[in-house]
């Protein structure tokens, strides 16, 4: 897909943007909008990639192109196999219809023919768990079983590309948890898939790759656990700081605006390890506050650069004020090297009836906590919120702010990422 560009005529009111339709000479936009500009991306078979970006970025234009509902303007777009896509939730269902009649119309739309839907509409039925809902006008339908009625047929004819458009963000978490894993297995099965989301945690769970886009153009695309973070940063960012904050994920040149010292690449120390390739802290822009020494020690103070499964640890960091700011809160949380989130706690007022830190002063904050941990690399996520305004906001963050491994020194064979203590026992009867 190299170079799609997509634009829109912007018309000073409807009777003009007529005119420009049947006599063009007569009557020209008054400008054009560009939704997409210049965005080239191939993805191969077996793939799933997400792509992420702020409302209005782009994204569901780029799958609208991809998925032929819409021509680009310019660039070309070359897509082989069959493609079943989710873009919009009720778009190619009649209200009118039935939710069976439904079923066939949205095959059809999605170009399957009726013979393969008579092979697959108990599988297709059994999985929308509609029941007797089925054969009622889906303009009953809640947009729960909208979203069940259309993801079953999408996922039943077994498309070499699947093109999910945040229809997955409805619907109850019993079925989106079935769709989830329906996704896992078309993606084992070889099914190529671009899903859009907002969330980060599940395009760092499900995906090979990610891609950022940003008023049309694409910033970024790479590794999820590097990508998701970038993303994040941008859209929290103060408005002054995003060109800088784009600048810095296009050519990466520090963007400023932080703590003074900030630096996307983790500092090297006895007690604190280099990151393996890929893996980079990125910090939002400070506003009034910012976080210094995230480290971890013993009960007693000590560094502890590698933790000892089943052993008492406290992860630290000082929070230097700028400016006086109120209700603060203050979290951490511990995440794979891959992005996975494993446990985290956040708190304020409520444990330590602390209402306002005043500028020059420097916080100290802990968290004590027994490593489950199984051995393994892992990273800590920290971050203060404070009420700006009238509004809760990110005072300050840092991603990967530190890394840290664990060893064990016992011998039990404990599988996953965390020991949960497990007692086993048998018995054996005659």
């Amino acid at each position: 897909m190299p170079g799609v560009t997509k634009s829109y005529p912007v018309w000073r009111s409807p009777i003009g943007q007529m005119l420009g339709l049947v006599a063009p000479r007569m009557a020209r936009p008054l400008r054009s909008f560009t939704a997409l500009a210049d965005v080239s991306l191939d993805v191969r078979r077996g793939e799933m990639v997400g792509i992420l970006g702020h409302n209005g970025s782009g994204k569901s234009t780029l799958l609208q192109i991809i998925a032929s509902t819409l021509t680009p303007t310019s660039g070309t777009v070359s897509v082989k196999g069959t493609v079943s896509a989710l873009l919009e939730l009720g778009a190619g269902l009649n209200p009118e219809y039935t939710g069976r009649e439904n079923v066939y119309l949205y095959a059809a739309v999605i170009g399957i023919p009726r013979p393969r839907v008579d092979e697959r509409i108990d599988d297709i039925l059994a999985f929308s768990e509609l029941g007797a809902f089925i054969d009622q006008p889906v303009k009953h339908y809640s947009s729960g079983m909208f979203l069940r009625l259309a993801f079953s047929v999408a996922i039943a004819v077994e498309p070499e590309l699947l093109i999910i458009d945040e229809a997955l963000a409805v619907g109850d978490a019993s079925f989106q948890l079935k769709c989830f894993d329906k996704i896992r297995q078309l993606k084992e099965d070889g099914t190529t898939i671009l899903l859009v989301t907002h969330s980060t945690q599940v395009v760092i769970e499900l995906c090979d790759r990610c891609v950022l886009i940003d008023h049309g153009r694409m910033l970024a695309d790479g590794d999820p656990a590097i990508v998701a973070p970038l993303y994040l940063r941008l859209i929290f960012a103060p408005d002054e700081m995003k060109d800088a904050i784009r600048r810095e994920i296009v050519t990466g040149e520090p963007a400023g605006g932080g703590s003074g010292d900030e630096t996307r690449s983790l500092e090297i120390t006895p007690d604190h390890p280099p990151v393996p390739n890929g893996v980079e802290e990125v910090q939002y822009v400070s506003r009034g506050a910012a976080i210094h020494n995230v480290r971890i020690t013993d009960r007693d103070g000590r560094p502890a650069p590698v933790l000892i499964r089943d052993q008492d640890y406290v992860i630290r960091y000082d929070l230097r004020v700028d400016q006086t700011i109120r209700h603060p809160r203050f979290a951490t949380l511990i995440k794979t090297l891959r992005g996975v989130e494993i446990g985290g706690l956040g708190f304020g007022e409520e444990r330590t009836r602390l209402t306002e830190l005043i500028a020059g002063q420097t916080a100290h904050v802990a968290f004590g906590f027994r490593c489950s941990l199984n051995p393994g690399q892992y990273t800590i996520n920290t971050g203060v919120s404070a009420m700006l305004g009238q509004e809760r906001q990110s005072v300050h963050r840092r991603i990967n702010a530190l890394m840290f491994a664990v060893a064990a020194v016992d011998e039990r064979q404990v599988t996953g990422i965390v020991d949960l203590g497990l007692t086993p026992s048998l018995t054996v009867g005659s």
